[in-house]
């Protein structure tokens, strides 16, 4: 599966923009525009962190359901003016400084908290 990915401050800054630009309803995508396969993210997160797991396995109990997905954000430049600034690997970095900060404790991760927060 594909799926576009965007960092929250980009989701937020955008969602800003709309909340002081539009008045009538006009849907706005926000998003990169960009998809990227999902086991591609997971590789990159690994890559980020320097750890691996002994096995990815892919859960085919739960429906697929649509295989590719990106966003066309070409109504936020144009009435908003936005884009996104943080490219994938930016916005993968800043969430895994903070998950680490906010959540691993003593050299390893509390999987309890993890499940919560996923």
């Amino acid at each position: 599966q594909e799926r576009d990915f965007t960092y929250v401050e980009d989701i937020v800054e955008g969602t800003l923009l709309a909340a002081k630009k539009v008045s009538d309803g006009t849907p706005i995508n926000l998003g990169t525009g960009k998809r990227y396969k999902i086991k591609d993210v997971a590789e990159r997160i690994f890559n980020i962190m320097g750890w691996r797991p002994k096995k990815i396995i892919f859960d085919t109990s739960k429906p697929v359901g649509v295989i590719s997905r990106a966003l066309d954000i070409s109504r936020a430049k144009q009435l908003l003016g936005w884009t996104p600034r943080f490219t994938l690997e930016e916005g993968l970095r800043k969430t895994i400084k903070w998950y680490e900060s906010s959540h691993v404790r003593k050299g390893y991760v509390d999987e309890k908290l993890l499940m919560e927060h996923t």
